[in-house]
């Protein structure tokens, strides 16, 4: 998964990414190549210095996520992850609860800040698609989806509440009463209120 970042410092157009995680840069000339051949491109992750002899055109940078990748298990069930699996039309993903394997990328999530102490998990198997959580059909009840989402939907933030023995419990910022638990009876990953001592809403990121 890369992130993209774009400099506009001129009218020419180029592009670079980067090919490994320090200094190496590969280039892309746009329309005005012999420019681009004469512009050298250092990109430094920590400093985040560009040099452009060319001095216009526009560079984009393609950045590495170097977000760690986690796994979510739950407290009473702890042979039990957060999973993706698809729906039963096989046209969907939803977020599950279920015992995995070590190579499984559905099992796998990035949990990157939002703002304000907030955080979004991302799925590192469909990058583009978030835990988030929206109406059933009938609006009765709220359920979680795994869905793309836009920068403001609060539905798709959390919150990461500590609890003993290093556990979390995961509180939504839309409806900041509810949180994520296991529904073991009906085997599924639900969201409502919880009761304290409730070991189905601890959850060990590991």
């Amino acid at each position: 998964m890369w992130l993209r970042q774009t400099i506009t410092i001129g009218s020419c157009e180029k592009a670079a990414s980067t090919v490994d995680r320090d200094y190496s840069v590969d280039r892309y000339l746009g329309p005005n190549s012999k420019e681009g051949d004469r512009a050298a491109i250092f990109f430094k992750l920590m400093k985040r210095t560009i040099s452009d002899p060319a001095d216009r055109g526009l560079l984009t940078l393609a950045l590495p996520d170097l977000t760690p990748e986690v796994r979510i298990r739950n407290e009473w069930y702890k042979d039990r992850f957060i999973n993706n699996t698809p729906t039963g039309n096989g046209t969907e993903l939803k977020p599950s609860v279920t015992a995995i394997q070590p190579n499984w990328a559905s099992a796998r999530w990035k949990i990157g800040p939002a703002e304000d102490g907030w955080v979004r998990i991302r799925s590192a198997w469909y990058p583009d698609r978030y835990l988030n959580v929206k109406p059933t059909g009938n609006g009765t009840e709220l359920v979680p989806v795994l869905s793309t989402i836009e920068p403001n939907w609060a539905s798709a933030k959390w919150k990461l509440e500590p609890a003993p023995g290093g556990l979390v419990r995961i509180r939504n910022s839309w409806y900041p009463d509810r949180y994520l638990y296991y529904d073991a009876p009906n085997n599924r990953l639900a969201f409502g209120p919880i009761q304290p001592n409730w070991a189905s809403a601890l959850w060990k990121i590991e």
